[in-house]
């Protein structure tokens, strides 16, 4: 089954669901607790532009066979383990997460389900920027992936104010 030949807006429900309330729903049953932490690419990353990009993407390769490589695929799965092991490893250095925290339910799955997202957008952008379609769909998965990348640098470059609020809300 190919996900692009899916309806756009179940293709967004489909990846809001896996990406944003499963991970909600994970915290409350594994974790029991409820939290969103300061991430934005997490509160509108996964929450919007996920979604977004999933629905716009899904208009434009709809009834188009992807031909990847399975080289090309091994690339893409391993370039996304490396960021996610990166990302974590900043997390715990920079002293935002304790290592203990590292093994909770809910970032077990986050790191599961980012390499399969990473490894979606990241096997049909390639293909969406060939195309180059000339219609608004193109437009909204460029947007939608800037937002994104937007959540990514905003969580990245404001981690000392985000840690120190943090920190605060503790005591």
């Amino acid at each position: 089954m190919n996900l692009w030949n899916l309806p756009p807006f179940s293709v967004a429900i489909l990846f809001f669901c896996i990406d944003f309330l499963a991970m909600l729903f994970v915290r409350v049953v594994f974790e029991k607790k409820l939290y969103f932490r300061r991430w934005w690419t997490f509160r509108y990353g996964d929450s919007i532009f996920l979604p977004m990009y999933g629905f716009f993407a899904a208009n434009i390769l709809h009834g188009i066979a992807l031909q990847i490589t399975f080289w090309w695929s091994i690339a893409i799965i391993f370039l996304g383990v490396i960021t996610m092991f990166e990302t974590e490893f900043l997390h715990v250095e920079d002293k935002f997460y304790k290592f203990k925290q590292e093994f909770l339910p809910s970032q077990f799955y986050h790191d599961v389900i980012f390499v399969v997202m990473f490894y979606i957008v990241g096997s049909s952008l390639p293909v969406i920027i060939s195309l180059h379609p000339q219609n608004w769909s193109f437009v909204g998965v460029i947007v939608a992936f800037a937002g994104y990348l937007l959540m990514v640098i905003k969580d990245y470059t404001t981690k000392k104010a985000i840690r120190k609020s943090h920190r605060k809300r503790r005591r």
